[in-house]
């Protein structure tokens, strides 16, 4: 968990994770999980678009 919030904060799209709370402890949740699993591995690439865009996931 201390890994995923860190790499959270060092993206510059605050905004973004301000209105998608509920979504991110959701996916942190997921993360803590399956950290081992290849799921983890893309989460971390979406994380990376330049356009600070996640993937919807549950809305």
């Amino acid at each position: 968990m201390k890994v995923a919030k860190e790499n959270y904060n060092k993206k510059p799209s605050q905004k973004l994770l301000k209105s998608h709370q509920k979504e991110i402890y959701f996916l942190l949740m997921i993360i803590d999980i399956n950290k081992k699993r290849t799921f983890y591995k893309n989460f971390q690439k979406s994380l990376d678009i330049p356009s600070g865009k996640i993937y919807n996931i549950g809305n």
